[in-house]
């Protein structure tokens, strides 16, 4: 058996707005070029929109890029109709209207 495997993993990751999805990228230190996100390890995560291909190490950072990406959503939609955002714990907010 060789003693370097390789395990593709395929998982959901749906993605409606590549910018925002670009950001939360970023956010975590992620390299972006086209529909691949690069790792710090320099392994390639492909996203089409609704599922993410992966090495199966890297699906904790799928994770953590599919909750950096609905936080960015929420940003971005508050900044959107000037609304405030308040956190109310770890990845929970609350948005408050006219404020």
């Amino acid at each position: 058996m060789p003693c370097d495997s390789y395990i593709q993993a395929d998982t959901d990751l749906k993605v409606a707005d590549r910018d925002i999805l670009r950001k939360a990228a970023e956010a975590m230190g992620l390299q972006v070029s086209g529909n691949v996100i690069i790792t710090k390890e320099g392994r390639r995560i492909t996203i089409d929109g609704k599922r993410a291909q992966c090495d199966q190490r890297d699906l904790d950072i799928v994770d953590k890029l599919r909750v950096a990406y609905a936080n960015e959503v929420i940003k971005h939609v508050a900044q959107k109709f000037s609304w405030q955002k308040v956190v109310k714990g770890t990845n929970k907010y609350q948005i408050v209207k006219g404020v």
